[in-house]
């Protein structure tokens, strides 16, 4: 059904089943390519004039965020026109990630290929395939910076190379079929200008892996450092906002008193459990040995008074009082 009415085709299921088939004119992925990025997470279809680029999940695991992809095919539309265009971003991606999380597997086997491109600013096509798929984003940002990302006018610079290069009949023949709406002319073009637009040599994995793995530990740890410095801040804030409330009972003692007999006196667990807390309160907001005696004296003639209120007696034994 793909290869007669369809350009793209997604499939995810809540267990972890991720599948993406992209039809292709036929010229807009060269031989060299397919061999390229073959692997077993991307399989090669013809049919008639086309090729089906089919990208599959390499496990099932279950995804939480599975629910809020619903919308996804939006954005992997994208990827078509990518790879219409020369951009095998979307291919490297997967390969590497299969290369480095299976090392069984027939990228970890195969030579690699160069790295592409842009790996530092992912549309939000590739985004989308990264978070379809649970790519590893520190992988792909190692492999950005193993390639930093070309100019515009360079890379325009080698398409205009490229097309000078053309012999004056092979233009005519491209004007042609560009003006008759022949939409694989410009990814034809762009594949002409595509080798002087990746990396020379091909990338090295295991560096790339090595990489990956320091920059998630880096980031790790600046990560902890902010947890840190925030769990500080919060233990600040309430130490101070505590100091505040001990204050207040200080000023307000014999207040603070009468509202825990008034608590007492609604005879349920709700208010037995807040005068045992601010029994508690108070006698860390006595400021003196005159205070935190007095403080005892009351709670001894309570208990005293209430010993056969067993859910208070809890509530007061709860908060570890005298």
């Amino acid at each position: 059904m793909l290869a007669t009415y369809f350009d793209v085709f997604f499939y995810m299921a809540n267990w972890g089943t991720r599948r993406l088939a992209i039809k292709l004119p036929r010229t807009a992925l060269s031989k060299a390519t397919i061999d390229a990025y073959t692997c077993d997470s991307i399989e090669y279809h013809r049919h008639n004039d086309d090729v089906i680029v089919d990208i599959m999940s390499p496990e099932e695991d279950y995804l939480e965020e599975y629910w809020t992809y619903e919308d996804a095919l939006d954005d992997l539309v994208g990827l078509r026109e990518q790879l219409l265009a020369g951009d095998h971003r979307a291919l490297f991606m997967i390969w590497l990630d299969e290369a480095v999380r299976s090392p069984r597997s027939r990228a970890a086997r195969r030579t690699a290929p160069a790295i592409p491109d842009g790996l530092g600013t992912l549309s939000p096509s590739l985004n989308m395939l990264a978070k379809i798929f649970t790519l590893d984003r520190d992988l792909i940002d190692a492999a950005a910076s193993a390639n930093p990302a070309r100019s515009r006018d360079r890379q325009g610079r080698a398409l205009a190379s490229a097309i000078e290069g053309l012999s004056s009949a092979h233009k005519d023949k491209l004007l042609i079929r560009a003006a008759s709406g022949d939409a694989t002319v410009r990814a034809e073009l762009l594949a002409l200008a595509a080798p002087e637009q990746t990396s020379a040599q091909p990338a090295d994995v295991e560096a790339l892996r090595h990489h990956a793995l320091h920059v998630r530990s880096e980031r790790q740890r600046v990560e902890e450092a902010r947890r840190a410095r925030e769990r500080q801040e919060e233990e600040e804030r309430l130490a101070a906002a505590r100091a505040v409330h001990l204050e207040h009972l200080a000023a307000s003692w014999e207040e603070s008193w009468e509202q825990v007999y008034d608590w007492i006196d609604e005879g349920n667990r709700k208010h037995y459990k807040l005068a045992a807390a601010l029994i508690a309160d108070l006698q860390d907001a006595a400021r003196n040995q005159a205070r935190a005696q007095d403080a005892l004296g009351r709670l001894a003639e309570l208990r005293e008074e209430f010993s056969r209120r067993s859910a208070l007696m809890q509530e007061l034994d709860r908060q570890e009082l005298p």
